[in-house]
């Protein structure tokens, strides 16, 4: 007789003891699950608002129509246009004699829009310094690096001399 009731009371404590594994396994599976899944929503979202703005700026294509070199006003004139899919914004222009490396126009704010399939003229008064013009053989016969730079941090350069001036 003992040993029947042995018998039943090691089923039953097996049974009870399964229950409490089952429990506990499926109480700390589900808490790293859930905690995963956060994480992973998370990283996602971190992913989507990052995405947005690299994008966004990658949609910003620049395309230099012409450069003007006015020789008796001393002025720059820049034609550029928005070929990309996003207006842009011209925050700065910069430009660089790059025989020897002068700095004409350092960081001059412009700050103009270009809506897309448009273009605008960006026009910089009187770069050189003193009197000087663009038709003197210091500054005719040197190559020029312009450099736009946008709102979103894109930057396009392009390099040009002045001829007919």
């Amino acid at each position: 007789m003992t040993t029947r009731y042995l018998r039943k009371r090691r089923a039953l404590s097996q049974i009870i003891v399964s229950l409490i594994l089952v429990a506990i396994v499926a109480s700390v599976g589900s808490t790293v699950l859930f905690r995963g899944l956060g994480e992973i929503n998370t990283f996602s979202l971190g992913l989507n608002n990052y995405g947005d703005v690299r994008l966004d700026s990658l949609r910003e294509n620049l395309l230099f129509e012409n450069i003007h070199f006015n020789s008796t006003t001393g002025n720059v004139q820049i034609y550029v246009a928005n070929t990309g899919t996003s207006p842009i914004i011209v925050s700065t222009v910069t430009i660089v004699k790059a025989d020897t490396q002068e700095l004409i126009v350092s960081w001059q704010d412009v700050s103009k829009t270009i809506q897309i399939d448009s273009s605008t003229l960006v026009d910089i008064s009187n770069p050189l310094p003193g009197i000087s013009k663009w038709s003197d053989s210091y500054y005719l016969n040197g190559n020029y690096k312009i450099a736009i730079t946008t709102s979103k941090g894109n930057f396009f350069t392009t390099v040009a001399k002045p001829y007919d001036t």
